[in-house]
C-alpha cells in the first residue's frame, strides 16, 4: 500500500536517525522527535551527492516501513512516498506517516534519481501510544465549560431584580 503524505510535515533538521551512503548518494533519515510514539510521525530525507555533497532535489524517495515481530518476521508494510512540497527545509524530503502499532519498525529508504537506484536501512523503535493529548483536550474543554458557567451564573444573579452583589456575596434588596 502506497501513501502520498497530507498535510505538513515538521521533521525538517530534527533528529537524525541514520546517515549512510548508497551508490552515488549520501542519505539522511531525521524524524520529528528522538522518541517515536505510535501514531503520525514526521519523516524527513536529506539526499546529497556523495562526492560533492551538493543537496539532490531532483530525485524521488519512497519510505519504507515494516514492522518486526518477536520472531524476526514482518507485518504488512507501510510505504509513503516523500516530497520537498511538505518540507519546511526546500533542500529536504518530507512525509508524514501513521504508525498503527508500537514496536521496532524497520525503515528502508529508496532514493531514485534519473538510472540510479540506492537505499539504505535502518530500525525505528517505537512507544506506544500516549493518551496526553486527548487528556489535555479533555482538561482544556472542562476549564472552558467551568469559565462560562460562571459568567452564566454572574449574569443571572445581576438580571435578577431584586439582589445586588456586594463583595462576595448577593444580597436582596428591600425596596420598600
Amino acid at each position: 500500500m502506497i501513501h502520498v503524505g497530507s498535510g505538513s510535515a515538521r521533521a525538517d533538521g530534527g533528529t537524525l536517525q541514520t546517515r549512510r551512503a548508497a551508490g552515488s548518494f549520501e542519505i539522511s533519515l531525521f524524524t520529528a522527535s528522538q522518541a517515536l510514539a505510535a501514531g503520525n510521525v514526521d519523516l524527513s530525507v536529506l539526499v546529497q551527492d556523495r562526492t560533492t555533497g551538493d543537496a539532490i532535489l531532483d530525485g524521488a524517495v519512497t519510505i519504507q516501513l515494516t514492522p518486526i515481530h518477536l520472531n524476526g518476521t514482518g507485518g504488512a508494510p507501510i510505504t509513503v512516498v516523500a516530497t520537498h512540497k511538505l518540507a519546511a527545509n526546500k533542500l529536504l524530503y518530507a512525509t508524514l506517516v501513521n504508525f498503527p502499532s508500537a514496536g521496532e519498525w524497520r525503515a528502508q529508504v529508496i532514493v531514485r534519481r534519473a538510472s540510479e537506484s540506492a537505499s539504505i536501512e535502518c530500525m525505528l523503535p517505537v512507544a506506544a501510544a500516549t493518551s496526553s493529548g486527548s487528556v489535555d483536550v479533555l482538561i482544556h474543554l472542562l476549564i472552558v465549560f467551568g469559565l462560562v458557567s460562571l459568567f452564566i451564573l454572574h449574569q443571572w444573579l445581576l438580571s435578577r431584580p431584586n439582589v445586588r452583589l456586594t463583595g462576595h456575596r448577593a444580597v436582596a434588596v428591600n425596596e420598600t
